[in-house]
């Protein structure tokens, strides 16, 4: 939503597309990055803001949907999945740090 914070968009799409609530846990932005894409055929610029937020515990998942499936990536695995660019580097940033 175009008045909505950077950060109550990032809560709220996430608890939207995977059930879980990360309101009130510790943030911080790995990285910003953009991109063109299509949408329903027409040229679109993405706006991709990289949060890495800490989790107690691995919570369930419930997804919405708009997706079929998901996967918990780590240091061991996240080179076995077609990761977008940017979100490699936000994962390998996380993983370095």
């Amino acid at each position: 939503d175009i008045n909505e914070e950077i950060i109550n968009t990032a809560y709220r799409e996430v608890l939207e597309e995977t059930g879980i609530n990360l309101t009130g846990l510790s943030y911080k932005v790995i990285k910003i990055g953009e991109w063109q894409a299509t949408d329903k055929g027409a040229p679109v610029k993405i706006l991709g803001i990289f949060f890495y937020f800490l989790l107690p515990h691995r919570p369930t998942v419930i997804l919405s949907e708009e997706h079929q499936n998901y996967a918990w990536i780590n240091l061991a695995n996240y080179k076995n999945y077609d990761l977008h660019p940017d979100l490699k580097e936000a994962t390998e940033l996380v993983f370095s740090s």
